[in-house]
């Protein structure tokens, strides 16, 4: 069963212990992609396609999400944070630079929710995510090297 079937099968009583921090990894996801979407339409390149790669894996992180919250009865939206304008028009390797941090955070913060998790399948889900984000974390943080 993948992370999107098992997160359909979920009760309320097992996401109830970590909602807060899911609800706040949504909006983390949802921020991500949206600022990615933002920097491939002005950035060039290799860049773009990596970005692509990432828009399209923080999209399935928030459905995840979003279907683990509906099962707790929380309500989501798709937009809740603006993003700033000088993060979409920051030179290559400051947006790089800042996309890693996005990254890294995101990586910290699914593992601090993990510990919090009382239920297994929610666990599992969450380590999937977290181990991609560990893997876009490697791919901007190659690109960086390669590009210095």
């Amino acid at each position: 069963m993948n992370s999107e079937e098992m997160a359909r099968t979920l009760k309320p009583e097992e996401v109830l212990a970590v909602k807060e921090d899911l609800f706040e990894l949504y909006k983390k996801e949802l921020f991500a992609g949206q600022l990615y979407l933002g920097q491939t339409r002005k950035l060039e390149g290799v860049i773009t396609t990596i970005l692509n790669d990432l828009i399209d894996q923080e999209q399935r992180h928030a459905s995840i999400l979003r279907t683990m919250l509906s099962r707790a009865g929380v309500e989501t939206k798709d937009n809740y944070e603006k993003i700033p304008q000088s993060k979409i028009n920051e030179p290559l390797v400051k947006a790089v630079s800042y996309d890693i941090s996005l990254e890294d955070e995101a990586m910290h913060a699914y593992a601090e929710t993990i510990k919090k998790a009382k239920s297994e399948k929610v666990k599992l889900i969450l380590a999937e995510i977290r181990n991609d984000e560990i893997r876009h974390l490697a791919m901007l943080k190659e690109y960086e090297r390669e590009n210095e």
